[in-house]
């Protein structure tokens, strides 16, 4: 189920509605410009794999977007390291704004274009981890 957000970003606080059994009142305020949740995907593709998994990250980024309330999304790859390396950073407003987003792609996750997607992800991923940071701009 999608829910129409409306997202300003030069406006000291977003609101949108929906998502009743997460927000007692119904409704969530983005606060903009304060510190943030940064959710970190690493991934590491199998031997040669690595432009196809960013390619699949692409794909994916175009198929299904992330949710409006999404403040801003990074792909990374490997320029020293571990090779064959692809980070996808996503940043949320706050822990509340995460509970949301992975409840709305918990719902997708059963949709054929989901599941064909993520078979192509698996044939090409070795490896990964999810983790989240608090984010805080200082420059």
């Amino acid at each position: 189920m999608a829910v129409p957000i409306s997202l300003d970003l030069r406006q000291p606080s977003v609101t949108f509605a929906g998502f009743d059994s997460l927000m007692q009142q119904g409704t969530y305020t983005i606060p903009t410009g304060e510190p943030m949740i940064t959710e970190r995907l690493s991934f590491r593709a199998r031997y040669g794999q690595g432009d196809a998994l960013v390619a699949l990250m692409k794909e994916n980024l175009k198929t299904m977007p992330p949710p409006a309330s999404v403040v801003s999304a990074r792909l990374y790859t490997d320029f020293t390291g571990p090779m064959f390396s692809v980070v996808l950073e996503i940043d949320h407003a706050d822990l509340t704004a995460f509970a949301v987003n992975t409840r709305q792609e918990t719902q997708d996750y059963g949709s054929k274009e989901f599941q064909d997607w993520f078979a192509k992800m698996v044939d090409s991923t070795e490896s990964g981890e999810r983790q989240l940071f608090n984010s805080e701009k200082v420059i």
